[in-house]
């Protein structure tokens, strides 16, 4: 698969020793498919009586309610962290700019641009076109089958790690479909990438201190 690809590539010592690079790659994996996408629809559509284009990936539309939704969320999710009592010590803060980059800002980023902006907004156009589907059906599609598609994408990165069992694997797959299904209601519902992004940010970030 296509991420597994990528981590290979980002395992070669010779190419990719340095740890910005590796994130600039790693993004890129990601967040190349969405953008090619976004310039073939554009194109494809273009002489139709479409809406524009410039804001395909719903960063101005609906903004103002994607971050008060975004933010609320993430509350509730830090609320629930910090009163959990069995959570114990948070490590230091990242202090290199490559986890910031990469886990923190960049990969949310680019994930929620293909798995939600893309992916799951084309599975609606898709199902309503293919055989009608209106709200709820083509609803409960696109939130399951971009979720499987984002928790699969990360899924040849863990195997090829070699760093989880079997049953770990399927535990984190099973809890980033879950993710999966959360950030894209959340998409769909405001239509805005910065419902699903702040939370997205935020659960990343909580990975990287909690212990």
């Amino acid at each position: 698969m296509w991420s597994g690809y990528c981590y290979l590539m980002l395992k070669q010592p010779t190419l990719f020793d340095q740890p910005l690079v590796r994130a600039i790659v790693r993004i890129g994996c990601v967040v190349l498919p969405a953008i090619l996408f976004r310039f073939w629809y554009h194109n494809k559509f273009r002489d139709l009586n479409e809406p524009p284009q410039g804001d395909f990936f719903g960063f101005r539309r609906n903004w103002i309610l994607g971050v008060v939704v975004g933010i609320i969320v993430s509350g509730i999710f830090l609320g629930v962290i910090f009163l959990d009592p069995m959570r114990g010590e948070f490590k230091p803060w990242p202090k290199d700019i490559a986890t910031w980059l990469n886990v923190i800002i960049g990969s949310p980023l680019a994930e929620e641009m293909l798995f939600r902006c893309v992916l799951a907004t084309q599975i609606i156009a898709i199902s309503q076109t293919l055989d009608g589907a209106r709200g709820w059906d083509s609803w409960i599609s696109a939130v399951i089958l971009s979720a499987l598609a984002f928790a699969a994408f990360h899924l040849p990165w863990w195997i090829a790690s070699g760093q989880f069992t079997i049953p770990e694997l399927v535990v984190k797959s099973a809890t980033l479909f879950a993710f999966g299904c959360g950030f894209a209601i959340l998409f769909l519902a405001s239509r805005s990438i910065w419902s699903s992004l702040i939370p997205h940010w935020v659960n990343n970030l909580v990975g990287q201190l909690l212990p």
